[in-house]
């Protein structure tokens, strides 16, 4: 893994500080040439309490502004936690290259972006600055970031086909685990056990250690991440939304589409999904029955949000629809001038869209007003993540964008 240190003040933004070595601390005097003098200086390190100059890429708890998760949030609703009213975003902070398109939903944590491509690497940047901090490369794409109190989990698709636990501090891998086929993006619950996914249609339930607690065969491929809703896991698999128990794995219901679904979310008592048939369902979730749909013309090949008691769903039918949680019916609706492709995001009363014209577009979320847009260098590749005041897109161009209030020194 190659490693860099996170920039300090000092340098110019942007550049990363070479990697980490061991100094010597300024409370001890002279340098010795015997090989022993390292070992007597680190003695006297550690009874006089002097530090070492470390490199801290090792995250706290989630910050309430944080984007630590697929979505926002377990139940994947798309709505920032950053809730301050109103976001101010202005311009454009910064842009880095990354080595390809992303493969995962970029997360931010504890003033880290974390950033999963196609081509097998991950990525690390400071999230003010955008300076990238470290890369690991795997053999396939990286299809889900996760986090844990020692460090992250990455699944990985293509030829590793596994899930790789990953410690910050040194960066090192704890354990792997090979799964039978490519994966979508794991599930992590509340005691950090975790449900993979794999496309092949196995799925698989590990606790912290990896152990596996308990494992499904379905006949079915899983064609999207599975998401939590109360004691439920849903899983999106072929034609069918199908919801289990995290306890044990058994099947509660099934609702059968007409097409492909891609994406889903949940809140409270029902799950809203998508499909390639161009509508959009809401079912119960204590018995998959369907109590509205709405039809779009076009596929819908991404999640809904769910925020403010309304629905926002993308269709490649080129709009963005708000329509009313209860019933389905249409509030407003918004030309992107392309197909939606990327997830919109919620934060407080603003609409994040990211276009195939290669735009973000900020838009009222009770009118579907137009109030800003900003251009981007090809088309949006990753759903907006709205996170700390700022917001961060990638496009088709390799490219990672951070949009936010103009700087205090250009003001």
């Amino acid at each position: 893994m190659e490693l860099l240190t996170r920039p300090h003040s000092s340098q110019p933004p942007g550049r990363p500080a070479a990697a980490p070595s061991f100094r010597m601390p300024h409370c001890v005097p002279g340098r010795g040439r015997h090989w022993f003098l390292p070992l007597v200086l680190l003695a006297i390190l550690l009874a006089s309490g002097c530090g070492l100059q470390r490199t801290r890429l090792h995250p706290g708890p989630p910050s309430p502004g944080d984007w630590p998760t697929l979505g926002g949030n377990p139940a994947n609703q798309g709505v920032s936690t950053d809730q301050r009213a109103p976001l101010v975003i202005d311009t454009l902070i910064w842009r880095r290259k990354v080595s390809a398109m992303a493969a995962a939903e970029p997360m931010v944590r504890d003033g880290f972006l974390y950033y999963g491509s196609a081509d097998g690497h991950l990525e690390i940047h400071d999230a003010h600055s955008g300076a990238r901090l470290a890369r690991t490369d795997f053999k396939g794409p990286v299809t889900g970031i996760l986090f844990d109190d020692s460090g992250f989990v990455v699944s990985t698709d293509q030829n590793e086909r596994r899930i790789v636990w990953m410690r910050y501090n040194p960066f090192e891998r704890r354990r792997d685990i090979r799964i039978p086929s490519s994966s979508v993006r794991p599930c992590r619950l509340d005691d950090g056990s975790m449900i993979v996914a794999a496309i092949n249609g196995t799925l698989t339930r590990y606790d912290t250690l990896g152990n596996t607690l308990w494992t499904i065969e379905t006949k079915a491929p899983i064609t999207a991440s599975p998401i939590r809703a109360d004691s439920l896991i849903l899983i999106p698999s072929g034609r069918n939304m199908v919801a289990r128990r995290i306890s044990d794995g058994s099947q509660v219901w099934s609702h059968q589409a007409s097409g492909a679904i891609l994406a889903a979310a949940a809140l409270d008592d029902r799950a809203y999904f998508g499909s390639t048939d161009s509508l959009l369902y809401a079912v119960n979730l204590k018995t998959g029955s369907m109590e509205w749909f709405f039809a779009t013309h076009g596929q819908i090949v991404v999640s809904p949000v769910i925020g403010r008691d309304r629905i926002y769903a993308g269709s490649n039918d080129y709009h963005v629809y708000a329509l009313n949680m209860a019933k389905g019916d249409t509030i407003w609706s918004y030309d992107t001038g392309g197909p939606v492709t990327a997830r919109p995001t919620l934060a407080g009363d603003i609409l994040y869209v990211g276009t195939q014209l290669g735009e973000l577009l900020l838009l009222n979320a009770d009118t579907g007003a137009l109030l800003k847009s900003f251009k981007l260098t090809d088309a949006a590749a990753t759903p907006p993540i709205v996170a700390n005041g700022r917001v961060y897109i990638a496009d088709n161009n390799r490219r990672l964008h951070c949009f936010g209030p103009v700087p205090a020194n250009q003001q």
